[in-house]
């Protein structure tokens, strides 16, 4: 990320005024036998960043900010 990393508590009032977009239901298993869970997925309309938290463990596991996807367009090129 380009922006600095947000404090725990910082990150607490983000997740607080985030919208949830899809909520952690269940797990999947791979053909073999491994178990994948589905992450839960977080808007913050304000800043649009999307969070994939894993609910069980109260874990943010992904970012996905803007400066990503303008990122993947530059590698393309």
């Amino acid at each position: 990320m380009k922006t600095p990393l947000p404090s725990p508590q910082a990150l607490d009032r983000i997740l607080e005024n985030s919208v949830e977009v899809q909520e952690f239901k269940r797990e999947v298993y791979t053909p073999r036998g491994i178990r994948i869970p589905i992450l839960a997925s977080w808007w913050h309309p304000e800043s649009g960043v999307i969070f994939k938290i894993n609910d069980r463990k109260k874990v943010v596991v992904t970012v996905f900010t803007k400066d990503i996807r303008h990122e993947q367009k530059r590698a393309r090129r």
